[in-house]
This record gives C-alpha cells, structure tokens and sequence, in this order.
C-alpha cells in the first residue's frame, strides 16, 4: 500500500459516481466482507497480547521534505484503535489543519461501528459522511455489516445504503449476499451475491459474482475467479472472467514464482488480447525474507519497446526492536484502505516480522526510467507507561554518541562474541566488523548525514538493533 490515507476519497468517489455506477461500491462491501470473515484477520486486529508500544501517529512527506499529511492514533485499554485523526493541507495557507476523524467502537472485543466524519468547508463543522455497523455469529466471524452513506440514487438523506450477509460452512465462507437500499422504494433490494469454492485443502479455487440486472430482476453471472496452487501449496495462477453471454472469456491473470523459502518473489499480470495473453505489469521482491519486510519495484509493459519499463519501487525500513504482538497499531486504517479496493496491501505492518519505522515510495521519470524519491512515511511510536519491555538495547550494550559526527562507540560489557552490521537508509551495508568486550569504535566521517540502523549480532544469535543518528 503506497499511500495509507485513500479512504476519504473513496467515499467522495462512491458519492459522485454512484449514480451511473455501482460496481465500486459493490466492490467495497465484497472487500469488506471477505477481510473481515477472515477468522485470522479478526484475530490479528483484536488479539495482541502485552502490548508495550503504541502507533502514535505517521506522517507523510513529499519528496522535498514537505508534509502532504498526517494521521494520529488513540487507543482503549485493550490496544484497539478508538479514533484516528487525520489532517490535510489547506489549499490557501499549505499549512495541516484537521480534515478527517475516523472512531470505533467495539463489543466483546470485535469492531461493532465505525464512522467517519469530514470537514464541512462551509460550516467548519465535522459531519458524519459514512458510517458501518458490524455484527457476528457465535463463532466470532463477520455475521452482517450495514454501511451507511449520503444516497447517491435517489437522494435520500444520509442513511442505510449497503449492505451484506455471509453464510458459513463449517469453518468456510461460502457465499456473501449484498442488497442495496433504495429510499425511493422503502427498502432493500437484492444486488448480488458471490459464491466460493474451495479444494480439498480448504484452499479458494473458484469465486463467482452474480449481479442483479434491475431491468429484469433477475441474477446474473457478472465476473468470476479462479485460483490454482503449485505443489507447496502456494498461489501460483490467478485468473478473472467476465462473463459474455453465453459464456465466460478470460479478462486477465496473475502469475506468482517464489523464492526457495517460499516467500513471494514475482507477480506478473498478464491482459487477455485478441485470443493471447499480453503482458501487463510485473512486480519483483529482490529479498527471500519476508519477515524483513521486503522492498519491491514495479513495471509496466512497453509493447512498442517489447520490453518492461520501472514505474516505482518501495522500501520499507524497519525497527527490529518492536515485534508486532507488542504494539498497538491502527490496522482499522489498513481495514479502511482495504474497502477502498487496495487489496494488494492489507497491512501497515508485517505480522511475522518487525514495525515499520520508514516507509519510502519512489518513481520513474517517464524519460529516463530513473527512480526518483516521491514520498516518504514515517512512523511514530511511544512506549505505553508500566509496560514490561526492556529497553533496545540491553544494559551490557550501549551506543553512543548519539547523534555522532565523526564516529560513534559500541560498548560491550559482556565476555561474548559479538559482530555488528551498519545498515542505511535504503537498506545497504555501510559497515561491519567483529566485537569484542570493552569499546568498539565505527567511524562515520565520510557517511553521509542521516538514520543508521546499527545490529549487533551476540555469540548466542540474539540480536539488537539500534537507530544511529549521524551528523
């Protein structure tokens, strides 16, 4: 996920465009449905365990170091996301003024409403602009969901306009029914419903879409998709149809390869043309660990040239220090860009690896395919007060000085075998070297001033990480 503050303008763009076009909408609660049935997912957003930092904020920075925005997190006693403010420049002074307030409220643990208010320009008043109401079955999935928005249809006034239902089989989401409420006739009417099919392995295979034709009333095939599995059980072809009466034509796939670990290496999207697939995009992911949370580069294809072209690349820098289950993050945002239809990145966070301490986007020049820096997120985090956390850093290690100029100490009290790499901004070594107990000096003269990511690596294979500043 490339920019994390989308949903706001996800809901402007149902409002106006759902007139001529419902099928974003549709979209939106498909998407809503399926993240949330999710028993894992569910369980991901409401089950942290001790949680010693929170989320406080992240902040978004254009390429010359101007902040474009800002989202600000608050947190119950359980860790859960209760509001997230987000603020925008004004048009006329270019200053942060607050655009955006998200809140959520939560029965037995599980997101039962959240709603989201926007900045009136006129009346410099926070309106509700849209609002969703979640409710579950016994078995602590996603039972219903009801969203709430200004009626695009008919001009209704502010109220119910989506909605969905799931049906289970055992443990599997079988089916997901969504209707569409019309103020002009009083009432709910259907819209569509998807149904999924799954292997042996309670792996997805196929997902069909039926839609309403509101001329006859009648359910009909709208889109489906299939998915195939390599011999490790990983996603290996994913395939989407449309369907044309009187059968289904392929519209366009996607093809994954994966490095020996099984972590994703390279997805390849391919269009369907004139009876042949045509390349499309490609997206590679260089390192073999994904818990690193690995950078990507994307590419799109020149037919003319026959060859592919960089359109942007992504680096994310982590914190090592502060593994997910001990810190309060608002993934109810990444649940929010999620309805919105970015799809392709759930997660502020990598849930098996580390926190994210810097996000950073950048683009192709159309002419020179040269990556150039776009955007930069950072991420603030605070150690929640009476938590039992030790320190970065154990007490036999200190670094120091901090910021540095000309070199910085690594003081190891602790009769052990020690090595440590130096690490920069985009993730590549600067320094390294062995430890011994007592003082072990980096130089950093010729460095170019910056964050620095310092990992001691200890004979009995725990590491430390600590950000190293230099001047």
């Amino acid at each position: 996920m490339k920019h994390l503050f989308s949903f706001l303008a996800l809901f402007v763009a149902l409002q106006l465009n759902g007139q001529i076009d419902y099928q974003s909408a549709q979209k939106f609660v498909r998407d809503a449905a399926l993240y949330w049935a999710n028993p894992q997912n569910v369980e991901k957003l409401t089950t942290r365990g001790a949680i010693t930092h929170t989320l406080d904020s992240i902040v978004s920075w254009n390429g010359a170091s101007v902040v474009t925005e800002r989202a600000e997190m608050e947190y119950n006693a359980e860790g859960l996301t209760t509001i997230v403010r987000q603020y925008l420049p004004d048009s006329l002074t270019g200053l942060l003024q607050l655009s955006g307030i998200s809140t959520f409220a939560y029965q037995d643990g599980n997101l039962s409403n959240l709603q989201i208010q926007e900045l009136n320009p006129e009346t410099q008043e926070f309106e509700v602009f849209a609002e969703m109401d979640f409710q579950y079955d016994g078995s602590n999935r996603l039972d219903s969901a009801v969203i709430s928005l200004e009626d695009p249809f008919f001009g209704g006034g502010f109220g119910p306009f989506l909605g969905i239902r799931q049906v289970y089989s055992g443990d599997l989401l079988v089916q997901t029914r969504q209707w569409l409420f019309v103020a002009l006739l009083g009432g709910w009417i259907p819209a569509s419903i998807t149904d999924y099919q799954y292997d042996d392995n309670d792996r997805l295979i196929d997902q069909l879409l039926s839609s309403v034709d509101f001329t006859t009333g009648e359910i009909l095939p709208s889109d489906r998709t299939t998915y195939a599995y390599n011999a490790e059980g990983l996603q290996e072809t994913v395939i989407n149809y449309t369907w044309v009466d009187p059968s289904w034509e392929e519209s366009f796939r996607n093809t994954f390869e994966y490095h020996s670990n099984g972590t994703l290496f390279n997805e390849v999207e391919e269009v369907f043309s004139n009876g042949a697939w045509v390349n499309s995009a490609w997206t590679t992911y260089p390192i073999a660990n994904v818990t690193e949370e690995y950078p990507f580069s994307s590419y799109i294809w020149d037919a003319v040239g026959s060859t592919w072209v960089v359109s942007d690349s992504t680096i994310n820098l982590l914190n090592p220090s502060l593994p997910c289950a001990q810190v309060a993050a608002p993934t109810q945002l990444s649940a929010l860009a999620l309805l919105g239809g970015e799809t392709s990145g759930i997660g502020l966070f990598d849930f098996d690896g580390s926190s994210i301490d810097e996000s950073r986007y950048f683009i192709a020049d159309s002419l020179t395919q040269e990556l150039g820096l776009d955007t930069r997120q950072v991420y603030y985090y605070s150690l929640i007060e009476g938590s039992a956390v030790t320190s970065v850093l154990p007490e036999y290690l200190i670094v120091s000085p901090n910021p540095a100029q000309d070199q910085f100490y690594i003081d190891l009290d602790l009769d052990t075998k020690a090595t440590y790499k130096v690490y920069n901004g985009v993730g590549a070594t600067v320094a390294r070297g062995e430890m011994n107990i007592g003082r072990n000096a980096v130089r950093t003269s010729s460095w170019t001033p910056g964050i620095y990511y310092v990992a001691i690596r200890l004979n009995d294979g725990s590491v430390y990480v600590h950000k190293q500043m230099v001047e």
